[in-house]
């Protein structure tokens, strides 16, 4: 992180968008959970109150899951993280053959980040660096952040780190799919709520692709309102695993 002159050394110092109360609120609206209470007979206004929380909280969670990074695959890490390292050395090696022209003009953005340091009010310089204020007595300060060797350095680094990581095993079990991971918290959550605040029996049976016992049916038709592209033998999976949790047979 490069310093002001007080000490002149060099010390190197963003679910497209969550989905929101709205968004939720017509994917689930009053008329459609009011029609799920009758189906399921839940007729008290505390344990509707708790059907709302429960859509909300997991369907959010699930939104939020599948709009992140679609896989875990180890694969695709290493791919891209070989892709990285290679970019990141490349550009090592390009920094350190630059030509003195253009070493030159590269670095003189230096001295412009240096004043800023020590002009600007807005704790950043114009190229990104953060500066940070030490007090150094009444009215002294020493302004620090990412100079040129720091810079320098910090690339190497993340080069090193990027090779490292292309270079372990990956632990085995660790690639299914983050939209398995999604389906099956939101299952938990559909479990949780039938076991616990209606305190009925979470079991299920299904005939073909078509799920017959009040539970599996309750989970198949609220997911299929929040989405309708999972598979019934995926959500079938899920229910199964889920149902375990409760420590009786399956029907």
């Amino acid at each position: 992180m490069s310093v002001t002159d007080e000490g002149r050394a060099s010390v190197a110092l963003s679910v497209e968008g969550d989905p929101t109360g709205a968004a939720l609120r017509d994917l689930y609206p009053d008329d459609f959970v009011a029609r799920i209470a009758r189906s399921y007979d839940i007729t008290d206004v505390k344990l509707i109150a708790e059907l709302k929380r429960f859509l909300s909280f997991a369907s959010k969670l699930y939104l939020q899951a599948r709009k992140s990074k679609p896989s875990d695959d180890p694969k695709a890490a290493r791919r891209d993280l070989d892709a990285l390292a290679a970019l990141l050395t490349g550009a090592v090696e390009r920094l350190s053959t630059l030509s003195p022209m253009a070493e030159q003009r590269l670095w003189q953005a230096d001295a412009i980040a240096s004043m800023d340091a020590t002009s600007r009010q807005d704790g950043r310089t114009r190229f990104g660096q953060t500066v940070r204020r030490l007090e150094r007595g009444p009215n002294r300060w020493t302004e620090l952040w990412l100079g040129r060797e720091e810079l320098t350095e910090a690339l190497m680094v993340l080069k090193n780190y990027a090779e490292r990581a292309a270079g372990r095993p990956f632990a085995p079990g660790k690639g299914r799919p983050r939209a398995d991971n999604a389906l099956q918290n939101w299952v938990e959550n559909a479990r949780l709520y039938w076991t616990n605040v209606l305190g009925r029996p979470f079991t299920f049976d299904w005939q073909g692709s078509e799920p017959v016992s009040p539970a599996a049916r309750f989970c198949h038709e609220l997911l299929a309102r929040l989405d309708s592209g999972v598979p019934p033998a995926a959500l079938a999976t899920a229910l199964r695993r889920a149902q375990r949790r409760t420590g009786k047979k399956c029907e």
